[in-house]
């Protein structure tokens, strides 16, 4: 580990759980199956579970402007998005909904389906069925991840400017 990482700057360490999460969902080991697919390996719960967190992250990031404690929110992506400023909301909003349609009717439906997937899928041992399902989560959860990450690096670089 870096000596001198900003331990307390919330962005930094979502990037790290969003790296972590890209590395998750690289293909390793590359072959053709059986049934001649071109496959390879991929680690898909820790994926979720790390992209998840870094979303958590961003999201709280973001409602750190508004709201003093984002602890209290825990790790409901519903609770945090709601403490966001309300033009952002908006702004996300328009990005992400229709680009979810293939998974969700709306974009109250997809949060409702990613809300809490951290915990979710870092406990699915314990859970009788995979709830939403393991790839409706990583499309929908992709789509949230990128452009929380985007809008919050363009708005970054319109800061600095």
């Amino acid at each position: 580990m870096n000596y001198d990482f900003k331990h307390d700057d919330i962005f930094l360490i979502a990037d790290d759980f969003y790296e972590a999460y890209i590395r998750c969902g690289e293909m390793k080991n590359p072959h053709y199956d059986e049934y001649k697919r071109y496959t390879g390996s991929v680690v898909s719960i820790p994926e979720i579970v790390n992209g998840a967190f870094a979303l958590e992250l961003y999201l709280k990031g973001m409602a750190a402007k508004k709201v003093k404690n984002t602890k209290r929110f825990k790790h409901s992506i519903s609770a945090i998005f709601k403490a966001i400023d309300l033009e952002e909301q908006k702004k996300l909003r328009e990005v992400i909904e229709p680009q979810i349609n293939n998974w969700c009717s709306s974009f109250d439906e997809a949060v409702q389906r990613i809300n809490n997937s951290f915990e979710y899928w870092r406990y699915i041992h314990e859970k009788s069925n995979l709830g939403f399902g393991l790839n409706n989560t990583l499309n929908v959860l992709s789509v949230f991840l990128e452009t929380v990450k985007k809008h919050i690096k363009r708005t970054n670089e319109k800061a600095s400017q």
